[in-house]
């Protein structure tokens, strides 16, 4: 699949950003990126799929999260931290259910998703 005409930004050495550019995906491999036009012109038999308008860049990955916390935003937000934690967060927390961490976990994901987190780091 050749997905075209986004704006893709790289992490390689010179930290390009490629305007109408394209990428090629073959199976899970990026086979090849470059600008749109030349890329079109190397793969013509390729799929193509536009990407007009998109930004392009690789997963971002979280090193802190609190999947179970997510349940409990805005809870106590007037509290100090040591407040927030002992006298709200650990004591709710700590009355989760099985069910509760999961519903808790699987929203973390979701959002993470959404916001192009692809890895991130549960801290216990």
């Amino acid at each position: 699949m050749l997905y075209t005409n986004g704006t893709i930004v790289t992490v390689n050495e010179r930290r390009e950003i490629i305007k109408d550019g394209a990428i090629l995906v073959q199976g899970d491999r990026i086979v090849d990126i470059g600008k749109a036009n030349l890329l079109a012109e190397r793969y013509p038999e390729e799929d193509v799929t536009d990407l007009t308008g998109r930004v392009i860049f690789p997963g971002l990955i979280s090193t802190h999260m609190h999947t179970a916390q997510t349940l409990l935003r805005g809870a106590a937000d007037d509290l100090e931290l040591i407040g927030w934690l002992c006298d709200r967060i650990w004591v709710l927390q700590g009355n989760f259910t099985a069910e509760d961490g999961e519903v808790a976990a699987r929203i973390s994901i979701a959002e993470m998703l959404k916001s192009g987190t692809t890895c991130f780091l549960e801290s216990m």
